[in-house]
Order: C-alpha cells, then sequence, then structure tokens
C-alpha cells in the first residue's frame, strides 16, 4: 500500500537566511529533523528523516500559490505574495517570520510626505510607478483618498510582460520590476513600491519612504481542495502545531520550570500559582514520598518575580527547562554587614 504523503513548498532566498526567519531552523525547533534547508545549504528536496509522511521541495515563494494545489498541497510564502496572486490560498498559521513591510518611496529631493501628496502634487501629470507587485501597487493607489478624487474608479494603466496593457487611466502607469527596483527611479521611475526591512537599501539609492502599503511575514498556507482530503487536513494541523510551538519557543512567551515542594504544601502552592497567573495550564505534579515534584509553564513577563515568590513558598532548585539555569535559595550575608 502507497504510503500517503503531504508536498510542502519551502521557500529558496532570503527566507532561508538568519536574518529573515531561517525557516529552517524553525523546522528543527519543531522537532523534525530536517537536512539540505539550512542557511549555507538548499537542496531541490529537503528531506525530514523522522517524518516520511512529509514531502519538501524549494521553490521562490511567488510560484507557489499557482502550483497548488497540483504540486503542491500546501506552501510557506508571504502574505504579500498571497495577496499578489489573488489571495485565493487559505492561511493555517502565521510563522512569525521573514518580516518585511510593502512601502512607497521616491527620490529624497520629490516634494511629498504621503502618496496622497504626491498625486495631489502631480495631478495632471502622467505618474509612472514600478512594483514587483503590481497588483499590491494597484490595489493600495486605488484606496488613496487623492486617487479616488482626481480619478474616481479608473484603474492605473499596467503593462504586462509582453506588451499587453489594462486600465484606463492614463495619467497613473504601473510597470512591473524584476529586482533592483529603486536602481529605476533613476530617471525612469516617479516613485516605486517595494518590499524593506530597515529602509536603509532606499536610502543608499537616494530614496526616502513617504508611505507604508501593508506588512507581510512568511505564513503555511494551504488551498480548500487540500483541506477536502481528510488525512491531508489532520496532516496539515499536526505539522502546524508543531511550527507554533517552535514559533513561541522563539518568541521566548514561556518559561517551562521545574521545581520541588515539600508535599505538605502541594496544595496551597498549587493554588498560588494559578491565583498569580503563574501557570499557563494546569502544573504537572509527582509525588515523591514526602516531597512533589512540580512543572509549570511560566509566561516569560512574570518570571522573574514567580522565581522570587515560588522560592519563598519553600521550593527548591528551579529549573529553567528553556536555558538550564538552576536557581537555588541562596543567602549573600556580606550585603547585610
Amino acid at each position: 500500500m502507497e504510503q500517503n504523503k503531504i508536498r510542502i513548498a519551502v521557500p529558496d532566498g532570503s527566507l532561508r537566511s538568519e536574518n529573515r526567519g531561517n525557516i529552517g531552523e524553525l523546522f528543527l525547533t519543531a522537532g523534525y529533523d530536517i537536512v539540505g534547508y539550512s542557511p549555507d545549504v538548499e537542496w531541490e528536496k529537503p528531506l525530514i528523516r523522522n517524518d516520511p509522511e512529509i514531502e519538501l521541495r524549494t521553490d521562490r515563494p511567488q510560484n507557489m500559490p499557482m502550483q497548488m494545489p497540483r504540486k503542491y498541497d500546501a506552501g510557506i510564502l508571504g502574505a504579500d505574495w498571497n495577496y499578489e496572486t489573488g489571495g485565493s490560498l487559505v492561511e493555517v498559521c502565521d510563522l512569525k517570520a521573514g518580516w518585511v513591510k510593502i512601502v512607497v518611496a521616491v527620490k529624497k529631493e520629490v516634494a511629498a510626505g504621503s502618496i496622497d501628496e504626491l498625486l495631489m502634487n502631480s495631478r495632471g501629470k502622467t505618474l509612472i510607478c514600478v512594483s514587483e507587485y503590481p497588483f499590491i501597487a494597484k490595489d493600495a493607489l486605488m484606496k488613496s483618498p487623492a486617487y479616488l478624487e482626481l480619478y474616481g474608479n479608473k484603474k492605473p494603466v499596467m503593462n504586462g510582460d509582453r506588451g499587453e496593457k489594462s486600465g484606463e487611466n492614463e495619467f497613473l502607469r504601473i510597470e512591473r520590476s524584476f529586482g533592483k527596483t529603486e536602481n529605476t527611479a533613476d530617471g525612469f521611475a516617479d516613485f516605486i513600491i517595494e518590499t524593506t526591512q530597515t529602509g536603509d537599501g532606499l536610502a543608499r539609492a537616494n530614496m526616502r519612504i513617504i508611505d507604508t502599503v501593508m506588512e507581510s511575514t512568511a505564513r503555511l498556507y494551504t488551498t480548500e481542495a487540500t483541506l477536502s482530503d481528510a488525512w491531508k487536513r489532520e496532516k496539515i494541523e499536526d505539522i502546524a502545531t508543531l511550527l507554533m510551538g517552535a514559533v513561541a519557543t522563539r518568541q521566548q512567551q514561556y518559561v517551562v520550570a521545574a521545581m520541588n515542594i515539600p508535599l505538605s504544601s502541594i496544595e496551597g502552592f498549587v493554588g498560588f500559582l494559578k491565583e498569580e497567573g503563574y501557570c499557563k495550564k494546569m502544573p504537572t505534579v509527582s509525588i515523591y514520598g514526602d516531597n512533589a515534584a512540580v512543572e509549570v509553564v511560566i509566561p516569560m513577563a512574570k518570571y522573574p518575580l514567580a522565581v522570587k515568590q515560588i522560592l519563598k513558598m519553600g521550593a527548591d532548585d528551579i529549573i529553567n527547562r528553556n536555558t538550564g539555569q538552576i536557581v537555588t535559595r541562596m543567602e549573600f550575608p556580606s550585603i547585610y554587614r
């Protein structure tokens, strides 16, 4: 009998790098033994050695939507590319990685502080916008109050890759870029709509940001067709559960702490943890003779105060399982001299 498989596209390029989310590391943190997918290595078909039901393949994020569900059952790509390609995918979860913002930028000498101001200052003149995201650009511009005032519902002229043209508003042209969008601002584009993290690259190109169109992070997407298969739906849910656990670990939202407490104090101790909001879920308690071993998930924001109060309650050797830290009740006589 042929084994069930879930086919998942993972992003090539920058989302694999350490400063853009390192999706490979996210799989490792989630408990998957993944090889062939790291900042230094990219196989066409990375391998998850401890889950043969998952079949990975690297691809460009902008190519994933059109290939689902025929080639892929799910894919990891930015919200920007889902929007640009029609927004037809089903978002399973936000992996909180690869954050970028899509911005409107002009040359530094251009006298405009927003897209509305740029449009109003240029009325009667044809403006050229260049972007890797022509459909995001079109929607953002047509939502602008200035655009609505000047042009109503007329769509900007958009030139296709082979010269085909759509739209009727000749005062605004949108041209597709295939990279190095900022270079088009030297003598061609009046403004660009581009992704950035820090804005440093735009500044080096003598440009400045005047508006933000949207923010984007990498997310796990699938399709309605895939979800109609009960096995694939459950498998995607299992994968998403593990990946979101890794996301929580990255964000260090919680600390798993283990400690010993006298058995005679355990009832009051558990009640204290719940009352103070020091446990996300009911603590795990194991009894050994006159002592109880307690494991509790503590919100990171409350961890320092929780440790102080837990020690006062009689706990010994609090072990932070996230870091390996061991906290023991100690005295420092020198500070009381």
